[in-house]
């Protein structure tokens, strides 16, 4: 088993280093591999956390076994004893979930979250070998709401920052009235954005009411809980998104330009920017029908309407809707109808409809925010980038194929799609210049990986020791042509690689540089399990192969080329000059050894359709 294990991963050395790998995969032999996530890491007593995960190889009707365990503060010396329900809460509390699907995905929900602090999750393996750990919080009442408030803070923190890198941007404009205009516009948005604050504190002290219910009435958390555990999962949601808004920012903050059209390109990326920053402030309120138009710049259709609830995602005014039809009555009910109580059930009522009055202000806000920002993105395009620029814009695909071969049978393959566009910027000329400098970027996303594996065919004879092998892909993510350029450094598997070049003779030169962002082999690659037993021993041995993926420079620029010429040709019915070019191109190694194939397609037209 050991020789198998060293074959396979010589071969995938061989390979790695043919094809210009960074990352060599990695073979791991007799450790089962366990994987699991914890949905959400952070709650409040009483809130649900789903624990979920894969044990690739798990055949059917086996069990994971999971223990959820709290870990409590060290005790101090001296400290009175636990008592036997304090004793029994900290065990080890046993779970075990049946695989749910053919890759061995299990999931289980876990809601034994009573109690403030740190529980440890472990999930093993149906044969024991392998586990994987995390930890999730339940956290005090109080700081939950902070976590949130601090999120709020962050949200309208980052859109005023964006818009102030907007308007420092736009300065590299000539003076004209359209740039006066814009700046107007912009002024405009500022002052909606200075509005956020007071808005910002009518949801905390809404959040603050419903804290002072909980403390002066403990017997209605129950029903107030629900509110606080959905704003906190807003908050953790909000977490790594905004992280990765601040770096962005800082990028567009430090740039400098040689054209004003990149400027202009910037100037609205970073008010797109200030869309996708307050997206999920406008999740608060019951206006995420307009969600998805913030950072595209674009009017929901039909105007200023809320669009269909989407009941999995309930804003903080829903679930205070929600609470006004029904909460007197269950609040009423754990209070008691005694006469003492009255007091109580009528401060409950009034908490609600303060807490109703308190966040339809922020909403009606909101829905004017939405409008500010859609209006100075849209005419920072149709007006400022169409006065002194044109573009050429248009879907990018590709398709990467590896096939490996052992003694010309196929053992390792796999795919890359990628989606994207191909999107270069020049400015306008009276016809004078002869050579007209372009710049841009080809951007997207990997669409889509697959794997193949048949390591077998290295040593045939373990043919009849194998009892399992599968080879998992890592998920693919689409690629949304609205999103602002900065969409493509939010995920894991976005690419973003500049150009330049120039526009003569009715040809465009364009050269790849290096890449701004990229999807890295270290986070995406794709994993192989097979298992063999020993025909002496029957001891099952586990083979786990990471394997790494190429990424999208690398399968641009040995497809195209780092440098290329594209034709220009003129449409005169539909008025627009395009980009068109198919690529194939083939690699064989001389031994039989390995085939690569690269299938590429740009249609990039000026306008943009």
């Amino acid at each position: 088993m050991i020789r198998t294990a060293l074959s396979m991963l010589a071969l995938l050395l061989v390979v790695s280093v043919a094809l210009g790998q960074d990352e060599a995969p990695k073979t791991s032999k007799g450790v089962t591999p366990v994987e699991i996530k914890l949905t959400p890491e952070k709650t409040l007593p009483g809130g649900q956390v789903i624990i979920s995960g894969t044990v690739p190889f798990v055949p059917d009707k086996k069990t994971v076994s999971i223990t959820v365990t709290f870990k409590p503060e060290a005790r101090l010396a001296g400290a009175p004893p636990l008592n036997k329900e304090q004793e029994a809460f900290l065990k080890p509390k046993a779970l075990t979930t049946q695989v749910m699907n053919a890759a061995g995905g299990f999931s289980i929900a876990s809601s034994d979250t009573g109690v403030p602090g740190e529980y440890e999750v472990v999930a093993f393996s149906p044969d024991k070998k392998g586990q994987a750990q995390k930890s999730f919080e339940v956290l005090e009442l109080d700081d939950g709401e902070d976590l949130v408030e601090d999120g709020l803070s962050r949200t309208f923190y980052l859109a005023k920052r964006a818009e102030t890198a907007a308007s420092k941007l736009l300065e590299v404009l000539p003076p004209s009235p359209g740039k006066e205009e814009l700046k107007a516009k912009l002024k405009e948005l500022r002052t909606q954005l200075e509005k956020a604050d007071p808005n910002r504190k009518r949801i905390e002290e809404t959040l603050q009411k419903f804290e002072g219910l909980v403390g002066s009435h403990p017997a209605t958390t129950p029903i107030v809980s629900p509110l606080f555990i959905g704003t906190l999962a807003w908050s953790e949601e909000a977490r790594e998104e905004q992280q990765e808004l601040t770096r962005q920012l800082g990028t567009l903050e430090k740039k400098t330009h040689s054209t004003p059209c990149d400027a202009i390109d910037d100037t609205i990326d970073a008010l797109r920017l200030v869309g996708k920053a307050l997206e999920k402030a406008v999740g608060m309120f019951s206006v995420k029908g307009y969600e998805p138009f913030l950072s595209s710049g674009k009017r929901p259709p039909g105007g200023m309407v809320a669009g269909e609830k989407d009941k999995a995602k309930e804003s903080l005014l829903d679930k205070v809707n929600n609470f006004m039809s029904g909460a007197p009555e269950s609040i009423a009910k754990v209070l008691g109808d005694k006469p003492e109580n009255k007091a109580a059930r009528f401060a409950a009522g009034e908490t609600l409809k303060v807490a109703h009055g308190l966040l339809t202000e922020p909403q009606d806000w909101a829905k004017t925010v939405i409008g500010a920002a859609t209006d100075v993105v849209t005419f920072a395009v149709d007006q400022q980038f169409a006065r002194y620029c044109e573009k050429f814009e248009g879907p990018l695909k590709a398709t990467f194929t590896a096939d490996f071969f052992h003694k010309g049978t196929k053992y390792w393959a796999y795919t890359i799609e990628l989606d994207g566009r191909l999107v270069l910027r020049y400015a306008k000329s009276d016809g004078g210049l002869k050579t007209i400098k372009v710049t841009g970027q080809y951007e997207g996303s990997a669409s889509k990986f697959t794997l193949f594996e048949n390591f077998i065919v290295i040593d045939p004879s373990l043919k009849g020791n194998r009892v399992y092998h599968r080879a998992i892909a890592p998920p693919g993510m689409p690629f949304d042509k609205d999103e602002p350029k900065a969409a493509a450094f939010l995920k894991p598997t976005g690419f973003h690689i500049p150009v330049e070049g120039e526009i003569v003779d009715g040809k465009v030169v364009v050269r790849m540089m290096a890449p701004a962002k990229d999807f890295e082999p270290k986070i995406v690659t794709g994993r192989v399990v097979n298992i063999f037993v020993e025909p002496i021993t029957l001891i099952p041995q586990i083979v786990t192969t990471d394997t790494p993926y190429q990424n999208a420079f690398f399968i641009l620029s040995r497809s195209i080329g780092q440098e290329r010429i594209y034709d220009l040709t003129l449409d005169k019915v539909k008025k627009e000059t395009r980009i068109v070019r198919d690529f194939t191109r083939e690699v064989k190694e001389p031994a039989g050894g390995y085939v690569i194939t690269w299938k590429v397609s740009v249609n990039a037209t000026n306008p943009p359709r």
